[in-house]
């Protein structure tokens, strides 16, 4: 779980979703990449920080997925669980103007929680794999 503020000071708690709701979000969201032609390679190889990156480069794929009904369909699926001030997260909680503001805000936090822990085993992998590789082929011969 975590716990975010709103704007305006309320708590807003991301629970993770089912196992099989996180796993069609995951999928959702690698096909809207595939479609954006995002070369996820690409992502600090050259740039040092998200502050250094272009803001086209991460609006874009963001845009392209929350523009997606499948992708919004499963979000609130994912969201079920979660709340602001311990009322439930649903579409009509965006009804209200006031809680526009806090759309995306959820929206980035919900990944988190529940994409995040799908990659980060698997990220400290290739960087132990990256450490360990550091050097193979430039040792001098004896």
């Amino acid at each position: 779980m975590s716990e975010i503020k709103s704007l305006d000071g309320r708590v807003i708690k991301i629970k993770m979703a089912s196992f099989d709701d996180t796993c069609d979000m995951k999928d959702i969201i690698e096909a809207t990449l595939a479609e954006t032609g995002l070369d996820l390679d690409s992502l600090g190889s050259d740039k040092e920080s998200l502050a250094d990156m272009d803001i086209d480069f991460i609006l874009k794929p963001i845009l392209k997925i929350t523009s997606n009904k499948e992708f919004r369909k499963i979000l609130f699926k994912c969201l079920e669980r979660s709340s602001i001030d311990g009322e439930k997260i649903t579409r009509d909680t965006f009804e209200l103007v006031e809680n526009r503001g806090e759309y995306y805000p959820i929206v980035l936090e919900c990944l988190k929680v529940n994409i995040l822990p799908f990659f980060a085993p698997l990220l400290s992998r290739f960087i132990g794999l990256k450490g360990l590789l550091k050097g193979v082929g430039n040792q001098e011969q004896k």
